[in-house]
């Protein structure tokens, strides 16, 4: 949101407002996380006494500025004022809660719930770094038009199965845009489910950092054959520590022809040893003798 200037009453400067507001915000804040004392009424004074000549949008967007967690756990208590905005579902478009502050997982799931329920269905870029069993299906039968998801599987290891969940709700996902998937297992018929409902799909991500020693071909490239047979579209692909081989490769160069970006770090299965010397398709070409 942009705020102008000319929103501002006349001897009222923006910027040495939003300085004294985030200044006395974390102040705030870093007291109360020291003492878990009741707020203080100064900032209460202040925040309401600046309520009655600051428009709305200002303060909406003095809020968008804080993390999500700090929005869950601390803002409300500022004063009034903040209170009541943070009811409002556009407070909770972007959701954010990935782990920065080493909160413990039994209260990320209670902050999980809360968010999705503050949002009324509203919003559109989600991530999650404790993601369970049963966490997709909760989100997605609230959250209808995601456009963007990031989550991390809890169990660690290979992933938390959430194919099953993720399957049962595709169909909900039709405005998905971006999907990022870490520490989470899926199935090829989950990338066709995928696919299949969600069409505007663009930039897919599936991250494993400790990989299952398949013994086929088959088996190490099936994240990469369904991908190639479902995601036509893609334009941004990354497979971090994938098991595909050079046939997974090819198939995804041949069946996402609109790719932009391929990331394919620790996919140690892709053997280029035996390459000595590798030009890559954008190199000059200045050294190279053209034949008139």
């Amino acid at each position: 949101m942009e705020v102008k200037g000319d929103l501002l009453p006349p001897g009222l400067n923006w910027e040495e407002i939003w300085t004294k507001i985030v200044e006395d915000l974390f102040e705030n804040l870093r007291l109360r996380d020291e003492k878990s004392a009741v707020v203080e009424p100064e900032l209460e004074y202040a925040t309401q006494s600046l309520g009655v000549y600051l428009p709305e949008d200002i303060w909406v967007n003095i809020l968008q500025r804080l993390s999500t967690i700090d929005k869950l756990r601390s803002a409300g208590k500022v004063c009034s004022v903040w209170r009541r905005l943070l009811r409002e579902p556009v407070m909770w478009d972007v959701i954010d809660l990935r782990d920065q502050k080493c909160i413990p997982v039994r209260v990320m799931h209670a902050l999980f719930s809360t968010a999705i329920e503050r949002s009324q269905g509203q919003c559109t870029d989600f991530s999650y770094a404790f993601c369970g069993l049963g966490d997709i299906p909760y989100l997605v039968e609230r959250s209808s038009t995601l456009r963007r998801l990031w989550l991390r599987g809890c169990s660690g290891g290979w992933g938390t199965p959430i194919y099953s969940g993720l399957m049962k709700v595709a169909s909900r996902l039709c405005h998905l845009e971006e999907l990022s998937l870490q520490d989470c297992f899926i199935t090829p018929a989950c990338i066709e489910a995928l696919g299949v409902h969600c069409p505007r799909l663009m930039s897919f991500s599936l991250c494993h950092f400790d990989a299952v020693d398949f013994e086929t071909e088959e088996e190490k490239n099936e994240d990469a054959l369904a991908i190639a047979a479902h995601l036509p579209s893609l334009r941004q692909l990354q497979l971090i520590g994938n098991t595909l081989t050079a046939q997974g490769l090819e198939a995804i160069l041949e069946g996402c022809p609109n790719l932009k970006s391929l990331d394919l770090r620790r996919c140690l299965g892709i053997d280029l040893a035996q390459m000595v010397h590798f030009r890559h398709p954008n190199d000059s070409m200045i050294d190279f003798l053209f034949l008139v």
